[in-house]
């Protein structure tokens, strides 16, 4: 039986597993899943209502695909961690860190035409906000004072614990 831990440990490694089979099916011309899973305000006018949270599995290329995920798995794993709930990570990400940021931007696109073409893809935003996260959860014990070897063991030290 596993523990709770452990299930939502495997919630970010299921996710870097969907984000890499939907560019190996891209990539090797199965299915073109960047025009299945982009955010596209027209398409989503036409009721294709689930770009608004699937936009972060797709990924442009292979260099976007492993610096997302070499970005995504610690700062995910650590932010389960920090949860211990697998529902209210799943929440945050889909909802907050997906929906919420599509749909402003789906509401700013009829508000300045210049964003009408605008197109999301992969979960850079997932890295950034997890990062600004992780820099505001350890921000007490960082200092200016600290070496960069210091300030890299805290990092590390961040990604590791329980």
């Amino acid at each position: 039986m596993f523990e709770r831990s452990q299930i939502s440990l495997s919630f970010t490694l299921l996710l870097a597993i969907c984000c890499s089979i939907t560019f190996v099916l891209t990539d090797y011309d199965i299915v073109d899943v960047r025009e299945l899973f982009n955010y596209d305000s027209n398409l989503i006018l036409k009721g294709q209502v689930y770009r608004f949270i699937s936009y972060p599995l797709a990924h442009e290329g292979l260099l976007h695909l492993l610096v997302n995920l070499l970005v995504f798995i610690p700062l995910g794993l650590c932010y389960e961690r920090y949860l211990k709930n697998p529902k209210i990570f799943l929440y945050t990400l889909f909802l907050v860190f997906s929906f919420i940021p599509a749909f402003l931007c789906f509401l700013g696109s009829f508000l300045l035409l210049e964003l009408k073409e605008l197109s999301l893809i992969g979960c850079s935003g997932w890295c950034f906000i997890l990062s600004v996260w992780l820099a505001k959860r350890y921000s007490s014990r960082m200092s200016y004072n600290y070496s960069a070897k210091r300030c890299l063991t805290l990092m590390i030290s961040a990604y590791t614990m329980n």
